[in-house]
């Protein structure tokens, strides 16, 4: 098997969508900046970097990111119980470096640990095997929470993409969907979460993205008659037209999805999210709402991350459907100026 780099020798990023690993993530070897010189100092200052972890289980969802900006970090963890419609939560803005996002997921480490809030994730996906554990003091309430994880035995195929932005770079992400198990203690009092139950969508991302961007993303997984299902969907403003992430896994396969518009009722809150072929036909309940904002002048970062149902259907460009009635997942805005 030919092995791909994320940067070729040339200096260009290797576009294409992939379900096997890239044998080196090397953004910093983009070619760029007057005569395709550029010191890789500033190249780390443009490259933004972040992953985040959703697990679902049968009666939680845990949204776990890291996420390196390079003029700012943010780390978040948010946690919903289902059956009480509590939330759990903490968020922190740095303005230095305290993050360290893992170079690559087959065997690197994120981790971040800050006054009331730390995460450790350890990849082998090489091995198909993640390890994840986190610990904070909820803003609100005072509760200790902690939780660790770890893979099960099924690995559905990853999604990986290289697509090309309007500025001429690139945006790499790897997603991919995993069978969990493991345990979350709230103020000592342990609540197990099951193999057979649990699901995580991981989120690898390194982009160089323009100074102004816009993206809605929206992500949900669950375990149907024993398969381990899900989707990533999502409108990209800065990336060229017709290129996208858009997929769903059933029966461990990867299925290409065309692409959607998200649009917001104003009055329920509730959002749709849509094709142009009719393949794409999906709801969204927000039940826990979730926001950052940010002004820095120069630089400024709105984001909205509700959690939430969704229900209706999506479709394949080959005919797969995948029904997520009662799905429990997410939905992301961000509107960035970096």
């Amino acid at each position: 098997m030919k092995k791909v780099s994320l940067i070729d020798n040339q200096g260009d990023f290797t576009y294409g969508k992939y379900t096997t690993y890239l044998d080196r993530l090397n953004p910093l070897e983009f070619r760029c900046g007057i005569w395709g010189v550029m010191p890789r100092r500033f190249k780390d200052l443009r490259l933004k970097e972040w992953q985040a972890y959703m697990i679902g289980g049968k009666d939680h969802y845990i949204l776990i990111a890291t996420m390196d900006m390079k003029h700012f970090s943010i780390l978040k963890v948010l946690i919903y119980d289902k059956k009480t419609n509590q939330t759990w939560g903490s968020s922190q803005i740095q303005y230095n470096r305290k993050i360290k996002i893992a170079h690559d997921l087959r065997w690197s480490s994120t981790y971040a640990y800050e006054a009331n809030t730390q995460i450790q994730v350890n990849h082998y996906l090489h091995g198909s095997k993640i390890e994840l554990g986190f610990a904070f003091k909820d803003a609100l309430t005072g509760d200790m929470i902690s939780g660790y994880f770890e893979t099960a035995e099924v690995i559905n195929t990853p999604l990986i993409s290289v697509l090309p932005l309007k500025n001429e770079a690139g945006f790499y992400t790897h997603k991919q969907l995993v069978s969990l198990q493991g345990h979350m203690s709230v103020n000592d009092a342990i609540r197990k979460f099951d193999k057979k139950e649990t699901t995580l969508i991981l989120d690898d991302q390194k982009v160089y993205y323009p100074y102004k961007t816009l993206w809605n993303w929206s992500t949900a997984a669950g375990v149907v008659e024993g398969d381990y299902c899900g989707f990533t969907v999502s409108n990209v403003e800065a990336l060229k037209p017709s290129y996208n992430e858009n997929a769903f896994w059933k029966n461990g396969e990867i299925h290409h999805v065309p692409d959607v518009n998200f649009s917001r009722n104003s009055i329920s809150g509730n959002w749709t999210i849509v094709d142009e072929q009719g393949l794409v036909d999906m709801e969204f309940k927000p039940v826990a709402k979730h926001r950052i904002e940010r002004n820095l002048f120069i630089a400024r970062a709105k984001y909205e991350g509700p959690l939430g149902w969704f229900s209706g259907h999506i479709g394949s460009v080959s005919g797969e459907k995948l029904y997520v009635n009662s799905m429990f997942g997410m939905l992301e805005r961000m509107n960035m100026r970096l």
